[in-house]
């Protein structure tokens, strides 16, 4: 089966994806991982609704992280961002911002 290199809309990273997923029409084509698909569906669900609340509980019971999102492309880390200042408040959007701060000193 032939392979062609495509992005994770998540985290960048590129990876091979074959002609019969893309067939398919697998998440494959959309992020390397299935848990960066479900990173992308709360984010595209996010984008059309602005439930923040209910995007946050998704991805919070995920497992995801949402202080430490560095591996995530600039947009996803920035979304993320967004969602967990306006669940937590103005400091939520401060812990995020001195943690960016605090990474730039190591």
């Amino acid at each position: 089966m032939t392979n062609h290199i495509v992005t994770c809309r998540v985290c960048g990273a590129k990876y091979p994806y074959c002609y019969a997923c893309d067939r398919k029409r697998s998440w494959r084509g959309l992020a390397d991982t299935v848990d960066h698909y479900y990173i992308l569906l709360a984010l595209m669900t996010y984008r059309t609704d602005h439930d923040a609340e209910k995007a946050y509980r998704i991805l919070h019971e995920r497992g995801l992280d949402f202080l430490h999102t560095e591996e995530f492309i600039p947009d996803v880390r920035d979304r993320l961002a967004e969602i967990y200042s306006v669940v937590h408040g103005s400091e939520g959007e401060q812990e995020i911002t001195d943690m960016e701060v605090e990474e730039q000193h190591e």
